[in-house]
């Protein structure tokens, strides 16, 4: 064992686990009721495609922030590196969950594709996959927009 895997399971096990799975709860909780304004926009515009990609991502979502959220911490005070770690996680599942959408609608038939999207939009970096955005449907470009 190296001294610097041992250096990472010693800084683990700092960390305060029970409120970053409570903050990123929070935050999956606030990205499925984004998806329920997509999901509004859906069943405006009568797209099927998406209405089964949105609700099975709500409702994983949903399901995951509510438990997440549910955690109660030990301890209240947290650190910096609490405060990175779970800037690192939300920036990783939300853009993950977020992918979904897109990759089960087959608006970007693939899922890293998706997922490259996904992240351009949270990171707000500009860069894209797509050849043609106006060839998506209205919901997909919504949920596009939510994200950029």
């Amino acid at each position: 064992m190296t001294s610097m895997t041992f250096s990472l399971r010693r800084m683990a096990r700092k960390l305060n686990w029970r409120v970053i799975l409570q903050v990123l709860g929070f935050a999956v909780l606030f990205e499925s009721v984004l998806m329920i304004l997509t999901m509004l926009v859906v069943l405006i515009h009568k797209e099927t495609a998406m209405v089964r990609a949105l609700g099975i991502t709500i409702a994983g979502t949903g399901i995951a922030g509510f438990l997440l959220s549910r955690v109660q911490p030990r301890k209240k005070n947290h650190f910096a590196r609490d405060g990175l770690t779970v800037v690192g996680l939300i920036w990783l599942v939300l853009s993950a969950a977020g992918a979904i959408p897109f990759w089960i609608s087959g608006e970007i038939p693939s899922y890293v594709d998706s997922f490259f999207e996904t992240v351009s939009g949270f990171t707000t970096t500009g860069a894209t996959i797509l050849t043609d955005i106006e060839s998506l449907s209205r919901s997909a470009i919504f949920w596009r927009s939510l994200t950029h």
